[in-house]
């Protein structure tokens, strides 16, 4: 888990107990604290209300960058010793409204009795770069605890926060990072159209991971990556339309760490659940090695400038558009979109994208017109 200095030395420290907070955040900078940029902290979340529980996070045009720890760490169903963990939520919220069926429900369906922000929780057009440098932290920081490190008191622990048009660069350890414990973690935190790109100096050296704990009892433990909603509506943990680059000088650099590789499976546009939620789905992107799903590259992407990691400007990882035709490997994306992200319709600077079913989005989060 994010260690106690890193929680405490945050430039927003959002902690919820039982209860409703929400934090929304727009043209922000969150930058140069002792710790990480944002924390969410949710030993647990009341789960018998009408109206939201959980910690609600939106931030839209913000920059995270060269904080001591993470840029934005999630710690979802632990606590100190004195507090009573249970089931919680955090990046989002549930609760429990009367439209029938009355049952658990992490999504806004319109008809909850509150103008609170709830449902899953957004970071959009954001930057996150240059933290954690001397401590490994990572851009995006995910732990997840669904039951004691000595076993029992099982318990749902829900982290509920997609990323759209985002820029991760230079995270000691990792653009993403998640760790979850038992067997009712639930990770629903997708990436669309993200640019992810000279992460993990610290070994070891990966974009991203995602690493399932050892129980008490000796086994793995086993992760969610889809919540069903309604008959017809998923919340997914997609990667999706994304570059995953670990060393701009080195394109043939592994991306994902073993435990995230093993993960993944194609997306094909499922109806219901993909492999029953054990898995999580990706198309559309860029890494090495080669994951061979619809419309995936391992070819290095065309960035139209110099790259300078140490740089606070996500202006240099936008992509150079071919002359007079389409790149077929940064320019073709899958003809559809199995994540709810109104927020594709535009890109980084607020420039519409095609629509989806044309199969003709950029890659990543920008491309220069």
């Amino acid at each position: 888990a994010p260690v106690a200095d890193q929680l405490w030395s945050s430039g927003v420290l959002l902690f919820g107990l039982d209860g409703y907070l929400g934090f929304r955040a727009a043209d922000s900078t969150f930058q140069d604290n002792r710790g990480n940029g944002i924390t969410l902290d949710a030993p647990v979340s009341a789960a018998t209300m009408i109206y939201p529980a959980g910690i609600y996070l939106e931030a839209v045009d913000c920059g995270i960058h060269r904080n001591g720890g993470n840029g934005i760490a999630y710690r979802v169903g632990t606590a100190d010793p004195q507090i009573t963990r249970g089931s919680a939520i955090a990046g989002g919220t549930w609760d429990i409204y009367p439209s029938p069926p009355a049952v658990l429900s992490l999504a806004d369906k319109g008809d909850e009795p509150t103008s609170l922000g709830h449902g899953q929780g957004l970071v959009d057009r954001c930057t996150i770069s240059n933290n954690g440098l001397a401590t490994g932290g990572a851009g995006i920081r995910v732990y997840a605890e669904s039951e004691d490190p000595a076993g029992g008191n099982a318990r749902d622990a829900i982290v509920n926060t997609r990323f759209v048009n985002v820029f991760v660069w230079n995270n000691g350890g990792g653009a993403f990072l998640a760790q979850f414990l038992g067997d009712r973690a639930w990770l629903l935190t997708p990436l669309v159209h993200c640019t992810l790109i000279g992460n993990g100096a610290a070994a070891p050296a990966y974009t991203a991971e995602v690493v399932p704990l050892q129980r008490a009892n000796g086994q793995p433990s086993v992760g969610n990556f889809e919540w069903q909603e309604t008959p017809s509506y998923y919340l997914r943990n997609r990667l999706f339309d994304s570059i995953f680059l670990e060393d701009p000088g080195n394109p043939a650099s592994p991306d994902f760490g073993l435990n995230l590789s093993a993960l993944l499976l194609g997306d094909n546009n499922p109806s219901g659940y993909l492999n029953n939620g054990l898995s999580i789905g990706a198309a559309g992107c860029r890494s090495y090695p080669n994951q061979t799903y619809l419309e995936w590259t391992d070819h290095a992407p065309p960035f139209a400038v110099t790259i300078n990691l140490s740089s606070l400007a996500p202006e240099q990882f936008f992509l150079q558009p071919a002359t007079g035709i389409l790149n077929p490997d940064f320019d073709h994306t899958p003809p559809f979109l199995s994540v709810d992200a109104p927020e594709t319709a535009v890109d980084f600077l607020l420039t519409p994208r095609p629509a989806v079913s044309t199969g003709d989005r950029d890659k990543g989060a920008h491309q220069f017109e």
